[in-house]
């Protein structure tokens, strides 16, 4: 076995028949208000600091014909509609076969849909802190959103992750 970093820690067998790398991280938001030197006719803000996505994971290969990915979240930071505390939000979990004739890829499991690329582009690769208003994550039925453990994160005009097989 092999370890070595690389964007994060690695596991590999010395042929890389076997691959695995942990993946993680965290987003922590923080925002402070003065007041003092301004009269507001308005309520004041209070300073505010939130964590908007605490991420771990794995992902790897295995004898360079499987891709696997498993990455799940712990700050429930998209779930605009109901402020649910402690639930574990999936984001990607998925094994994929690679490198197949006249296919190319396929992929089952909870994963992204490809749809825009606001929507593929990683959080911390983005241009601006907060995606834009169509991408933001808003369930599409908050009633039946807030009766169940684990909401939807699809907007009505671009899908999120859903479960799924993939050709691409």
């Amino acid at each position: 076995m092999q370890f070595f970093w690389n964007y994060g820690p690695y596991v590999a067998t010395s042929n890389n028949e076997f691959i695995l790398h942990f993946r993680g991280r965290v987003l922590y938001d923080t925002g402070l208000f003065d007041h003092a030197p301004f009269e507001l006719q308005m309520p004041p803000h209070d300073d505010a600091q939130s964590i908007r996505s605490a991420r771990i994971g794995l992902d790897g290969l295995i004898y360079d014909l499987f891709r696997y990915k498993a990455e799940f979240d712990f700050a429930n930071g998209d779930d605009l509609n109901n402020n649910v505390t402690g639930l574990v939000d999936l984001k990607d979990v998925f094994i994929e076969l690679v490198h197949i004739p006249w296919a190319g890829h396929v992929r089952a499991g909870f994963f992204k849909e490809p749809f825009s690329l606001e929507q593929q582009t990683e959080l911390i690769f983005t241009t601006f802190m907060e995606r834009s208003l169509l991408d933001r994550g808003r369930p599409l039925t908050p009633p039946l959103a807030a009766n169940t453990k684990f909401a939807t994160n699809n907007t009505d005009l671009v899908p999120d992750r859903n479960a799924g097989i993939m050709v691409h």
